[in-house]
């Protein structure tokens, strides 16, 4: 069987079912990457021991000019049996001393086309583990120290994935990596012993520190315009702040004011180019409650995400300019753009979104247990088969989009359906 990452944990599997794709194009004109003219003539190579089990061209053959929207990189790791408190981002600490165990994490390109790159192995970087993928640099946290109170002591790595060259981006005391970028500058944690103090953005090369949010706060990710990001940030009164950053000046805008804390709130990100989604918990249905916020008219609307069959989405999520709404019981994905389109259903919740492609990870409980990866053209409605593998026990496998993190976040059988 095969886990999920979702920020370390491992996902449970769920019964027998055969991966099947249907896609939905519609007469949208959208830019679409071009696919290579030099692109690899020559054929994939075995796979690498201890990478994802598919046939892969070479490091060496990966068109780094090319690599952009409309691809995704995977970490693999076989077995991730005894690193379960790694795969929280933190090392073990034994009997005084802090250990390094060995660090098994394959790393792997997919391109539009579905082409499959072997792009190395993460087995000199300790206990470090990928936070952050821009291209082709990956962004790697190793904690040097855990206080469960919510301090981290950390070391931000900038691994340069064609040279394999790591560059130490920062490092010291209260400090955490987040998992996402603002106008090009990283995102991390500021803290000290009574806990965290603040959020705050820097350059890539861990110059020019600016604090940007307080404490108490969830931020979406870029909207669809790649300039506007808003946050929840707590109050004084225990009321929200919703707030509006533009990513490329830093300015700060309070724009409205929420009556309950942040902490009753999830964020779940852009539902169209003008407003957000979010949702919070309602205790006469106890359920949830999904909610749209127009940040113009600062109106806000009570929402039921329809899935084609008439049922109502358990989850729905933001991604640039898509949105994926997730079954009842999250055996399937449906893809929709911000006009409300659906433009593909994928029969597994574990999707990414990257440009205008979305990849699909889909398992099959059987003898032995495999996993299917598609790609799918957002546009065209084109599908391209990237392959199947058989799928270890403690198999964990996670994908990330163009200049974005770990696309998986939730605990439940997002692979096996």
């Amino acid at each position: 069987m095969v886990a999920a990452a979702v920020g370390g944990a491992a996902l449970a599997l769920g019964q027998a079912g055969q991966p099947t794709i249907m896609v939905t194009a519609t007469a949208t004109p959208t830019t679409v990457p071009e696919v290579s003219a030099s692109a690899p003539v020559a054929q994939p190579e075995p796979p690498v021991d201890g990478a994802i089990p598919l046939p892969a061209y070479a490091a060496s053959a990966i068109p780094w000019d090319e690599v952009g929207p409309g691809w995704f990189f995977l970490t693999y790791d076989p077995d991730t049996t005894d690193n379960e408190i790694v795969d929280m981002g933190a090392s073990i600490y034994d009997e005084g001393r802090w250990t390094e165990p060995k660090n098994d994490v394959s790393m792997t390109l997919i391109s539009p086309a579905g082409d499959v790159y072997y792009a190395g192995s993460l087995s000199d970087q300790g206990t470090a583990r990928a936070r952050l993928w821009t291209g082709q640099t990956l962004y790697l946290f190793r904690a040097t120290k855990l206080n469960y109170e919510s301090t981290y002591d950390g070391v931000v790595t900038a691994l340069d994935l064609a040279s394999g060259i790591g560059t130490k981006v920062r490092s010291g005391t209260g400090y955490y990596l987040h998992e996402l970028t603002i106008g090009g500058r990283l995102v991390g944690d500021r803290s000290n012993d009574g806990g965290l103090e603040a959020m705050v953005s820097y350059r890539p090369d861990g110059s020019g520190e600016r604090t940007f949010a307080t404490l108490g706060v969830a931020c979406s990710e870029l909207a669809p315009d790649e300039h506007t990001m808003v946050c929840f940030e707590s109050r004084a009164d225990d009321r929200t702040d919703v707030v509006t950053y533009d990513v490329d000046t830093g300015t700060r805008k309070v724009i409205d004011v929420f009556k309950r804390s942040p902490w009753e709130y999830w964020l779940l990100g852009w539902w169209s180019p003008s407003s957000i989604v979010f949702s919070r918990y309602d205790a006469t249905t106890q359920g949830q409650v999904f909610l749209a916020y127009d940040i113009t008219t600062k109106k806000v609307t009570e929402t039921h995400p329809t899935l084609p069959d008439g049922s109502t989405a358990a989850l729905v999520k933001g991604l640039g300019r898509y949105r994926v709404l997730y079954s009842g019981d999250y055996r399937a994905a449906y893809v929709y753009d911000t006009n409300g389109d659906l433009r593909a259903t994928l029969p597994c919740g574990a999707a990414a979104v990257s440009g205008d492609y979305a990849l699909s990870l889909c398992g099959t409980i059987g003898n032995p247990d495999t996993v299917t990866i598609t790609v799918v053209d957002l546009v065209s409605g084109e599908s391209h088969d990237v392959g199947t593998y058989t799928a270890g026990i403690h198999d964990d496998v996670a994908p990330f989009p163009y200049r974005g993190h770990s696309a998986v976040y939730w605990y439940t059988n997002l692979i096996f359906p």
